[in-house]
């Protein structure tokens, strides 16, 4: 009984039909969405913090599709950890893997002076860690849910409180490497950057659906297209994340009257998930064709 729970607990999925999360933002919407398995072949992938191999899923169907051209005699790796985490620091992908091997990150070699230099990193780290004692997302699906519970407006003024103190008050920060990585000491600082930038990004998501709930589609279109520069700045390659993003950034100009950006990010919506599923526009129309019939806007 012993060795099977470890089976499971070092070899087991996480399941979830992303392309569709955004589609059942209401409580409970994403539970029929997820769950976990085991399979036996997949179970071999080794980490990467730079995964040269995509999963999905349909159901309980996974798949596995290289995000990028792999060269011959590269090991195909995937992460077991979700792509929008990826992006934080080797300390905090550490804690969330809890596996017995730290998720460095992956261009470190075994140099003397790399050695060194990762070793420094690892110390500043962990003075960092000793300021910040956040060691997991907060807003997860029970956060999420609490939300999504709120009357619009309630909900509204909570989300950009929360932006405003997860930016240190610059509005709109979100994937900028430049501004997510700046260096300071002061007060301000060390509470900004205690956030995790996936709870940064999954506040704009959910800001950009009240903003679209309420009808305000020109604001709810400047919040998708930052969680696509995030998307495209910090996930892997050709990540089925943003599939939806540009959908749903898609239907907002569409309500909001810009119908060439609309049509622009349609138009990337298919070319991604062309890249990742096939089928063209015939496949692409099939798996939306519920999601573009919800009433997500007035």
């Amino acid at each position: 009984q012993s060795r099977l729970a470890r089976i499971i607990r070092y070899n087991c999925f996480s399941v979830e039909t992303c392309p569709e999360l955004l589609s059942h933002p209401n409580p409970g919407g994403f539970s029929a969405l997820s769950g976990t398995a085991l399979y036996y072949e997949p179970s071999f992938f080794n980490h990467s913090s730079e995964p040269n191999v995509s999963r999905w899923n349909i159901g309980d169907v996974i798949f596995f599709v290289a995000n990028r051209n792999v060269p011959k005699g590269t090991e195909m790796c995937i992460s077991y950890i979700e792509s929008e985490l990826l992006c934080e620091k080797p300390s905090r992908r550490t804690c969330l893997l809890n596996m017995d091997f730290d998720d460095q990150d992956h261009n470190i070699s075994t140099t003397q002076e790399t050695t060194a230099t990762a070793t420094a990193a690892t110390a500043k780290e962990e003075e960092e860690d000793e300021l910040d004692h956040q060691e997991f997302p907060i807003i997860d699906l029970e956060a999420h849910d609490d939300f999504m519970s709120m009357p619009a407006f309630s909900r509204m003024d909570d989300l950009l409180d929360l932006l405003h103190q997860a930016t240190g008050g610059i509005d709109g920060v979100l994937c900028c490497r430049d501004e997510l990585n700046v260096e300071n000491n002061n007060d301000n600082n060390i509470s900004k950057d205690s956030w995790f930038r996936c709870d940064i990004y999954n506040l704009h998501l959910m800001l950009a659906l009240t903003l679209d709930e309420i009808g305000r589609t020109e604001e709810a279109l400047v919040r998708w297209e930052s969680c696509i520069e995030f998307t495209e700045t910090w996930l892997p390659p050709a990540d089925e994340n943003c599939v939806p993003i540009r959908v749903q950034a898609a239907l907002c100009a569409k309500a909001a009257g810009k119908h060439e950006v609309a049509q622009h990010h349609a138009n990337e919506a298919v070319r991604y998930h062309n890249l990742l599923f096939g089928g063209g526009v015939h496949r692409f129309r099939k798996r939306y064709a519920k999601e573009m019939e919800l009433k997500l806007r007035p």
